[in-house]
């Protein structure tokens, strides 16, 4: 290449990265500026590059079913090991993502990937995506056996053909206009939709509130995590909402979904004749604490996944005590 189309080039870059920073705050600029002049280290931890808070998305739905609809033990553990088959499927499409980033160019600045953890070898990691692939699936479908719940598959199977999608084709559903909604989808209707309906066979109220709840948060927890990779996305095509209103709005948008989610799983249960009003009153008190405390804070998937936790776990807890306490 000359030395003036290198010295062009070399403008241009400069020109994205100064744009690029300008839309950042905080944390997240400082984040970018170590994954753009390499002085963040390579990751080889297992634990670091599996991120098991990011799974909560696909357990947190399992708590809120439990809580709100109150079914017996029997029902209680077919949950949890439906909900262990989204975990695998999560799992599944998560390594898929890599693979479709590493082969895009995608996404480079991410240290944690299981592509890198395997030293670039693609077909090891797509060998693992199968696999938990296949026990995801299988434990989904043993669920449904068990609690004789077959007509789940109206909306298990179509949206997890979505989850498929999302990293397979010439245009990966992740790399268009329709992630975010996507996400939605997947985790709203889609996850907590159908543990729903393994616990309660009924549409109600409180079913929509959860889904939306859900689906929100989802949206949120990705939209958090747009902003550190904005320019390598844009650069690798990417459409995604950070790339195409820029990092500052897809935080803001972040903390819209965020507080929406939370407002509408506080409903869920102050409509639900399950929940005690003990419970209730707790279930508000703790997102109060959390909405004031994400004020002004650079919010990241794993902040966003910990504190929803920090919300229903203790009101889970609190609710389980109260059922066998007052029958």
């Amino acid at each position: 290449m000359p030395s003036s189309a290198k010295a062009k080039l070399s403008h241009i870059n400069r020109g994205i990265r100064r744009i690029y920073f300008a839309n950042l705050k905080g944390d997240v600029r400082g984040t970018v500026r170590r994954y753009l002049v390499g002085t963040e280290p390579l990751t080889t931890n297992r634990w670091k590059v599996l991120s098991p808070s990011i799974y909560l998305i696909s357990i947190l739905p399992a708590g809120s079913v439990i809580l709100l609809t109150d079914p017996s033990l029997h029902f209680i553990l077919l949950l949890l090991l439906a909900t262990l088959g989204v975990v695998f499927l999560q799992h599944s499409i998560n390594l898929f993502n890599d693979v479709t980033d590493w082969v895009r160019q995608a996404d480079v600045e991410k240290l944690n990937s299981w592509v890198r953890y395997y030293q670039g070898k693609i077909n090891v990691v797509r060998y693992y995506t199968v696999i938990n692939w296949i026990l995801g699936s299988a434990m989904g479908i043993l669920a449904l056996k068990l609690s004789e719940r077959w007509a789940i598959l109206w909306i298990s199977v179509p949206l997890a053909g979505l989850g498929f999608l999302y990293n397979v084709g010439k245009t990966p559903l992740s790399y268009t206009h329709h992630s975010e909604w996507v996400t939605g989808l997947c985790y709203g209707p889609g996850v907590f939709g159908c543990l729903w309906w393994i616990a309660e066979p009924s549409l109600t109220i409180e079913t929509i509130l959860g889904a939306l709840g859900y689906g929100s948060l989802a949206i949120s927890v990705l939209l958090s995590h747009q902003p550190p990779q904005v320019l390598t996305d844009s650069i690798a095509g990417k459409r995604s909402f950070a790339v195409r209103f820029g990092a500052s709005k897809a935080m803001k948008f972040a903390y819209a979904f965020f507080s929406f989610s939370l407002s509408t799983l506080i409903c869920a249960s102050l409509l639900s004749s399950n929940v005690s009003w003990f419970t209730k009153v707790l279930q508000i008190a703790l997102t109060t604490v959390v909405l004031i405390q994400v004020r002004g804070k650079t919010m990241s998937p794993d902040w966003i996944l910990t504190r929803s936790t920090l919300i229903l776990a203790p009101s889970l807890a609190c609710e389980i005590l109260i059922r066998r306490v007052i029958p």
